[in-house]
């Protein structure tokens, strides 16, 4: 991004709008980097009550260090090759149409399930009626009967 703001970004209102961008990138990088820390700590919470380890292998703790470009370099110096890449370029990435597949599974179940719900108190509703109708049969009969002989 600060390649093409310095080769394109010619006039004020072009360097403006990129520095917005850049500025907004920070910004984005920084909450997701705060959301992270968040849920680690959570997790780390969680895998200590459920005996779960292994996880933080994977999810290191995030430095200010490890936030930075893929193609950022720590030495103008440094070549290629002897480049140290953060360890959130390394981690494993979820393949969203897996996880794009079970989010459509599990709409298409709770869906499901509401339908459900709905009949069973459907159902439910006419026990009550046929135990209320017959519950007050006699009684019914017996105010008939007043009636008819008053």
């Amino acid at each position: 991004m600060y390649q093409f703001k310095d080769r394109y970004s010619q006039e004020q209102h072009h360097n403006t709008c990129s520095t917005m961008l850049v500025k907004n990138v920070h910004a984005h990088a920084n909450v997701a980097a705060s959301k992270y820390c968040k849920c680690r700590i959570a997790l780390q919470a969680l895998g200590t009550v459920l005996g779960k380890s292994g996880w933080d292998q994977e999810l290191q703790p995030l430095m200010n260090a490890d936030i930075r470009d893929l193609r950022d370099r720590e030495d103008a110096s440094q070549s290629e090759g002897r480049r140290t890449l953060s360890w959130i370029w390394a981690t494993k990435q979820t393949n969203e149409a897996e996880m794009a597949k079970g989010m459509n599974k599990e709409c298409i179940l709770l869906s499901e399930e509401m339908c459900r719900v709905i009949q069973f108190h459907q159902w439910q509703a006419k026990e009550w009626e046929k135990h209320a109708l017959a519950a007050t049969k006699e009684g019914l009969r017996a105010y008939t009967w007043r009636q008819k002989h008053t």
